[in-house]
């Protein structure tokens, strides 16, 4: 790919950038080493405001006087896995790591702010940088634009990127209209009552209970949704019983659903308490549905997706189908025209205890902020 001038004079200090937060991996909501991080780089390069948002995120606005605002988000949490990496800049708090590339997402955002900034008297365009907590747990999104993230200035469209394994490497991952999907995390709980194992007859068993909801469950999808449309439910955690000899007096059932249309999503849901109303007529138990958690589909607005195309060649894009994961840059997308793309790795798989990346790919981020704002 072929980078701009100012990106290859950044490089070594994206390089740097990513190595510093890497070593200072946080978890959702405590943010607090990276946020202040962040503030200091904003704060020399001079931004009109400079804001704490969503307890640990960061607010930093580059107005130039114009009719047009364009915002940038990078996210800022880390993972709780202990990091097997061996080099200098490895985690430096024990059970964190950045995993999931979000220490490049931001020395991305944070070098991109940097040329904006150098650029102000000439910019066409207002810029908003929002650094985003929470986005690996509950999700920080949704708390930013409460406190006003899209507002003063109202922002016109937003951009945001996820470094991806398996896009290739010096590509750009980009699909129009959905490109992740939408996702609830879902629990039940099925009380029945404890009694000896001996004497089962005056028990209401909810591991019993359990194990017919798991098997009708699985059946949700196959029977009930347009095979065209795609739908996963996945049942990842049962914790029930407390000894071998007594019957299970209540059962925990955790799950997630994911799909792209919110139809589905609510069938899915629908049948599942169809069921557990049918398994406690037939076992006596009580059981409640809950939700977690949730973030709608990732949908890239058409007409930001036909101007980025159009800013790379056909051998810079890779055309990527709409993944099952999540992302709450969903909420974003939802309030005003968003694009979210996947920056080529081709490395090693998100969330894994020895993720790392050929750091490269960093020019390749930062050169695609470039292109689609229209800075040079």
């Amino acid at each position: 790919m072929k980078l701009h001038n100012s990106v290859i004079e950044l490089k070594n200090e994206l390089v740097d950038l990513r190595r510093a937060l890497h070593r200072i991996p946080e978890e959702s909501y405590h943010e607090y080493k990276t946020s202040h991080f962040i503030k200091e780089y904003l704060a020399a390069l001079n931004p009109d405001s400079l804001t704490v948002i969503a307890k640990t995120g960061v607010k930093a606005v580059f107005d130039a006087g114009a009719d047009k605002t364009i915002a940038i988000r990078a996210d800022m949490d880390a993972l709780p896995l202990e990091e097997k990496n061996n080099f200098p800049h490895k985690s430096t708090h024990p059970g964190f790591m950045h995993a999931c590339g979000h220490d490049g997402h931001m020395a991305a955002a944070l070098c991109f702010a940097k040329i904006v900034s150098s650029r102000k008297k000439n910019l066409k365009t207002n810029f908003v940088f929002l650094f985003q907590p929470a986005e690996e747990t509950i999700g920080g999104a949704q708390q930013m634009i409460k406190e006003g993230a899209l507002a003063n200035p109202q922002v016109d469209e937003i951009y945001g990127i996820h470094l991806w394994p398996t896009v290739p490497k010096d590509k750009i991952g980009l699909k129009d209209g959905p490109i992740m999907a939408n996702m609830c995390d879902m629990n039940i709980r099925i009380s029945g009552k404890s009694a000896h194992g001996a004497a089962p007859q005056d028990g209401k068993d909810a591991l019993l209970a359990s194990a017919n909801f798991l098997v009708q469950a699985y059946s949700i999808i196959s029977r009930n949704i347009d095979p065209s449309k795609p739908a996963v439910l996945n049942i990842g955690r049962l914790k029930a019983g407390d000894a071998r000899n007594i019957v299970c007096g209540e059962a925990i059932i955790e799950g997630t659903i994911r799909c792209f249309d919110d139809e589905v999503s609510e069938i899915i849901k629908n049948r599942i308490n169809q069921i557990i109303k049918g398994i406690d007529q037939a076992f006596g138990t009580q059981s409640e549905y809950f939700e977690t958690m949730g973030y709608p589909v990732l949908t890239n607005d058409s007409r930001l997706y036909l101007k980025t195309v159009s800013k790379f060649t056909e051998s810079e894009i890779y055309n990527v189908s709409a993944v099952m994961m999540a992302e709450d840059f969903a909420y974003f997308a939802r309030e005003i025209k968003g694009l979210y793309a996947f920056i080529g790795t081709g490395g090693k798989p998100l969330h894994s205890n020895s993720f790392d990346i050929d750091e490269d790919v960093l020019s390749y981020a930062l050169e695609f902020y470039i292109r689609v704002c229209d800075i040079e």
